[in-house]
């Protein structure tokens, strides 16, 4: 197992980001999904096809992460099951692998029932191993692409065929992924993100801008200070290096980005920086922190205090007036 896949693992195995995703694909961010009523399930999936000479051979493969959870809305409550398939590279086969456990999934649970309920009643029912008033749970699987770029691969199974009769395909059932892709989320929706997926999403869809970066971070006082494994997920995803202690219980973002950036000027790298850098470090966090003003997210003051100058010294190097 590469870095990549046990950081993420790890980090998606926290209930309260796993309920915030699901909340954010699925509810539009309404926390409808209760961390504490997430039950960790089996990742492993079995299915056993026969070969051309009869004989069956089994087929093992292993989800990233599958839970069970009971949602309750209008005073009914159902179960779930719900699976993450983190990818750190676009996958250009990904509709039928995570088809492939949807319905795995979905075998099992008949699997268990039938042995839950012990003899079935009929012929049909024995047949089918299924009784005809049992039920299943849906189960519903997200795709999380940690990329700093567009998923380029297909986002259903439709798109992997070539051109086919429309009258077939209608006899054809297709399979979408549900694919979260940070680089394409658009700004407004990042506020329904609720956990340290909204730093995390943030800082991936806008790598290479460090002053938007800071700018958010600055911004968002909820977020500017993240847990160490988000700051592992940063680092492991992005090359960020964002250094930290590990006495320290939450790392301040805007701080770590900002002496990045000093590291950089020091070190003589700034050519790689963009635009708003090229001038030196304290003209880009100037740059920054009047765009914080005029946006009306900071007081003078208050900007001012965070370029850790007087109000008179932050006016005259960037032209506001204490008013503004």
């Amino acid at each position: 197992m590469s870095d990549k896949d046990a950081i993420s693992k790890e980090f998606m195995q926290n209930p309260v980001i796993f309920a915030d995703l699901f909340n954010f694909k699925i509810y539009g961010g309404k926390q409808v999904i209760k961390p504490e009523n997430l039950t960790p399930l089996d990742t492993t999936a079995i299915a056993i096809p026969y070969g051309s000479d009869g004989k069956p051979f089994p087929i093992q493969k292993y989800r990233d992460l599958l839970k069970q959870v009971c949602i309750k809305y209008d005073e009914r409550a159902t179960y779930v099951v719900l699976g993450v398939e983190n990818q750190s590279q676009v996958h250009y086969a990904m509709p039928p692998r995570t088809m492939f456990y949807d319905a795995v999934q979905y075998l099992n649970q008949i699997a268990t029932a039938e042995r839950l309920k012990g003899g079935l009643q009929t012929g049909a029912e024995f047949l089918s191993g299924f009784g005809r008033k049992d039920k299943i749970f849906p189960v519903a699987t997200a795709t999380v692409y940690y990329g700093t770029d567009e998923w380029t691969g297909p986002r259903s199974l439709f798109e992997m065929f070539d051109d086919y009769d429309p009258e077939l395909l209608q006899f054809v059932q297709d399979y979408r992924l549900n694919l979260i892709v940070p680089a394409e989320i658009e700004e407004e929706d990042f506020p329904k993100l609720h956990s340290d997926l909204n730093p995390l999403f943030r800082f991936l869809k806008h790598t290479g801008s460090e002053s938007r970066l800071v700018a958010d971070f600055s911004s968002d006082s909820e977020f500017r200070f993240v847990d160490k494994t988000t700051v592992d997920m940063i680092n492991v995803f992005t090359d960020a290096n964002i250094p930290y202690s590990q006495n320290e219980e939450r790392v301040d973002m805007c701080q770590a980005i900002l002496d990045i950036k000093a590291h950089a000027k020091a070190e003589g790298f700034e050519d790689g920086f963009e635009d708003g850098f090229e001038d030196g470090f304290e003209d880009g966090v100037l740059k920054t922190l009047t765009a914080l003003v005029s946006k009306g997210l900071l007081t003078v003051r208050e900007a001012a205090e965070e370029a850790k100058m007087t109000v008179a010294e932050f006016c005259a190097k960037t032209g506001l007036t204490e008013r503004d």
